[in-house]
Protein backbone atom coordinates (compact mmCIF):
# COMPACT_ATOMS: atom_id res chain seq x y z
CA UNK A 1 0.00 0.00 0.00
CA UNK A 2 1.17 3.45 -0.85
CA UNK A 3 -0.92 6.29 0.56
CA UNK A 4 -3.90 4.01 0.93
CA UNK A 5 -3.68 2.62 -2.63
CA UNK A 6 -2.74 -1.01 -3.13
CA UNK A 7 0.25 -1.39 -5.41
CA UNK A 8 0.61 -4.37 -7.76
CA UNK A 9 3.52 -6.68 -7.16
CA UNK A 10 6.17 -6.00 -9.75
CA UNK A 11 7.07 -9.07 -11.78
CA UNK A 12 10.74 -9.34 -12.67
CA UNK A 13 11.17 -8.54 -16.32
CA UNK A 14 14.79 -9.58 -16.62
CA UNK A 15 17.69 -7.28 -17.18
CA UNK A 16 20.70 -6.63 -19.31
CA UNK A 17 22.93 -8.07 -16.60
CA UNK A 18 20.71 -11.17 -16.40
CA UNK A 19 21.08 -11.71 -20.14
CA UNK A 20 24.84 -11.17 -19.86
CA UNK A 21 24.99 -13.84 -17.17
CA UNK A 22 23.04 -16.20 -19.43
CA UNK A 23 25.46 -15.45 -22.27
CA UNK A 24 28.39 -16.25 -20.00
CA UNK A 25 26.76 -19.55 -18.96
CA UNK A 26 26.02 -20.32 -22.61
CA UNK A 27 29.68 -19.76 -23.49
CA UNK A 28 30.83 -22.17 -20.78
CA UNK A 29 28.20 -24.71 -21.77
CA UNK A 30 29.45 -24.58 -25.38
CA UNK A 31 32.89 -25.57 -24.11
CA UNK A 32 31.43 -29.02 -23.36
CA UNK A 33 31.70 -29.68 -27.09
CA UNK A 34 35.47 -30.08 -26.73
CA UNK A 35 35.36 -33.31 -24.69
CA UNK A 36 32.69 -34.67 -27.05
CA UNK A 37 34.96 -33.94 -30.02
CA UNK A 38 37.90 -35.63 -28.30
CA UNK A 39 35.77 -38.68 -27.50
CA UNK A 40 34.80 -38.86 -31.17
CA UNK A 41 38.44 -38.71 -32.24
CA UNK A 42 39.28 -41.38 -29.66
CA UNK A 43 36.49 -43.55 -31.02
CA UNK A 44 37.95 -43.32 -34.52
CA UNK A 45 41.38 -44.31 -33.23
CA UNK A 46 39.96 -47.22 -31.24
CA UNK A 47 38.04 -48.40 -34.30
CA UNK A 48 41.16 -48.29 -36.47
CA UNK A 49 43.01 -50.28 -33.81
CA UNK A 50 40.30 -52.95 -33.96
CA UNK A 51 38.47 -52.19 -30.71
CA UNK A 52 34.97 -51.81 -32.14
CA UNK A 53 33.13 -52.21 -28.81
CA UNK A 54 35.26 -49.58 -27.09
CA UNK A 55 34.84 -47.27 -30.11
CA UNK A 56 31.07 -47.72 -29.98
CA UNK A 57 31.06 -46.86 -26.26
CA UNK A 58 33.14 -43.73 -26.93
CA UNK A 59 30.79 -42.61 -29.71
CA UNK A 60 27.76 -43.18 -27.50
CA UNK A 61 29.38 -41.18 -24.72
CA UNK A 62 30.15 -38.34 -27.14
CA UNK A 63 26.58 -38.42 -28.47
CA UNK A 64 25.20 -38.24 -24.92
CA UNK A 65 27.45 -35.29 -24.08
CA UNK A 66 26.34 -33.38 -27.17
CA UNK A 67 22.67 -34.16 -26.56
CA UNK A 68 22.90 -32.94 -22.97
CA UNK A 69 24.76 -29.82 -24.10
CA UNK A 70 22.08 -29.04 -26.71
CA UNK A 71 19.32 -29.45 -24.14
CA UNK A 72 21.11 -27.18 -21.67
CA UNK A 73 21.68 -24.55 -24.36
CA UNK A 74 18.01 -24.63 -25.35
CA UNK A 75 17.01 -24.13 -21.71
CA UNK A 76 19.39 -21.18 -21.39
CA UNK A 77 18.15 -19.64 -24.64
CA UNK A 78 14.57 -19.79 -23.38
CA UNK A 79 15.52 -17.63 -20.38
CA UNK A 80 16.69 -14.61 -22.42
CA UNK A 81 14.64 -11.45 -22.02
CA UNK A 82 16.33 -9.39 -24.72
CA UNK A 83 17.01 -10.39 -28.32
CA UNK A 84 18.76 -13.73 -28.51
CA UNK A 85 19.32 -13.89 -32.25
CA UNK A 86 19.90 -11.58 -35.19
CA UNK A 87 16.33 -12.27 -36.33
CA UNK A 88 14.93 -11.19 -32.95
CA UNK A 89 17.03 -8.01 -33.01
CA UNK A 90 15.76 -7.23 -36.53
CA UNK A 91 12.19 -7.91 -35.44
CA UNK A 92 12.50 -5.35 -32.64
CA UNK A 93 14.22 -3.00 -35.08
CA UNK A 94 15.85 -0.69 -32.55
CA UNK A 95 19.46 0.30 -32.17
CA UNK A 96 19.34 -0.94 -28.59
CA UNK A 97 18.16 -4.39 -29.64
CA UNK A 98 21.09 -4.73 -32.05
CA UNK A 99 23.49 -3.52 -29.36
CA UNK A 100 22.18 -5.92 -26.73
CA UNK A 101 22.29 -8.82 -29.17
CA UNK A 102 25.88 -7.94 -30.15
CA UNK A 103 27.04 -7.62 -26.56
CA UNK A 104 25.44 -10.95 -25.64
CA UNK A 105 27.09 -12.67 -28.60
CA UNK A 106 30.49 -11.21 -27.64
CA UNK A 107 30.09 -12.38 -24.02
CA UNK A 108 29.29 -15.91 -25.26
CA UNK A 109 32.74 -16.02 -26.87
CA UNK A 110 34.70 -14.91 -23.77
CA UNK A 111 35.12 -18.40 -22.22
CA UNK A 112 36.42 -19.82 -25.51
CA UNK A 113 38.78 -16.90 -26.05
CA UNK A 114 39.99 -17.08 -22.45
CA UNK A 115 40.85 -20.76 -22.78
CA UNK A 116 42.67 -20.10 -26.06
CA UNK A 117 44.62 -17.20 -24.50
CA UNK A 118 45.59 -19.29 -21.47
CA UNK A 119 46.75 -22.05 -23.80
CA UNK A 120 48.85 -19.60 -25.76
CA UNK A 121 50.40 -18.13 -22.61
CA UNK A 122 51.09 -21.51 -21.03
CA UNK A 123 52.87 -22.79 -24.13
CA UNK A 124 54.55 -19.45 -24.81
CA UNK A 125 52.79 -19.21 -28.13
CA UNK A 126 53.88 -22.60 -29.50
CA UNK A 127 51.17 -23.83 -31.83
CA UNK A 128 49.56 -20.40 -32.21
CA UNK A 129 51.30 -19.64 -35.46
Amino acid sequence: YFQGVRQEEAQPQGSLTGDLGLSWETGWEQMRGVPAYLKGVGASLLEKAGFEDAARAQRLSAYNLVTEMQNNLAELDALYVGPNSWAEAQKEGTIGSYAIWGINEAVKQVPNLAVMALGAFSTMGVGCI
